[in-house]
């Protein structure tokens, strides 16, 4: 499985939850200095991503892309035949696909996923995996809520990965 946008909170959590079900994982970055993040996340590969072109000509079962649709193109032609992209994400703000062609899929498969409405019982199942593997994604900086604004403009600075917080304290 490839979590392309590994060092984001989604995709370093990704790692942590395919690792704990067995998945041979790797993750891209787009800065060669969080390579180490990464390996350190679980990852047991790292891809550099540069241009939204991944740096590999490796192919993967499985691909989560939470960059986009200025990534998916690239991304559907690492999947191998019978496998799947899922796109969850639009890193990089860009909400319509450019000139796709359905026939480049190649006999993958493409599906998105927004988050729709979960049950209680894959909430609890989610959260049982997570303590039983002790997983934890870094944080990168804790705010208030009456600080919403700064952190913000925090996140969108990017200046390191990890999860920020918005507490109600």
């Amino acid at each position: 499985m490839l979590v392309r946008g590994g060092t984001t909170a989604v995709g370093m959590a990704m790692i942590g939850l395919a690792k704990s079900l067995g998945i041979e994982v790797s993750a891209t970055t787009r800065k060669p200095e969080r390579k180490q993040l990464l390996l350190d996340q679980g990852a047991d590969y790292v891809v550099l991503d540069k241009d939204n072109q991944l740096q590999t000509s490796e192919k993967y079962d499985g691909i989560v892309d939470m960059v986009g649709t200025v990534s998916c193109q690239n991304s559907i032609e690492h999947v191998k035949r019978g496998g799947v992209c899922c796109m969850i994400g639009l890193l990089a703000g860009e909400w319509v696909f450019k000139e796709f062609d359905p026939f480049t899929l190649g006999g993958a498969y493409l599906s998105v996923f927004d988050g729709g409405e979960p049950s209680q019982a894959l909430f609890d199942e989610i959260f049982d995996l997570i303590k039983r593997n002790h997983l934890s994604i870094p944080i990168s900086k804790t705010f208030k809520l009456s600080e919403i604004a700064v952190a913000q403009d925090y996140v969108m600075a990017n200046p390191q990965p990890g999860q920020v917080i918005v507490t109600t304290e």
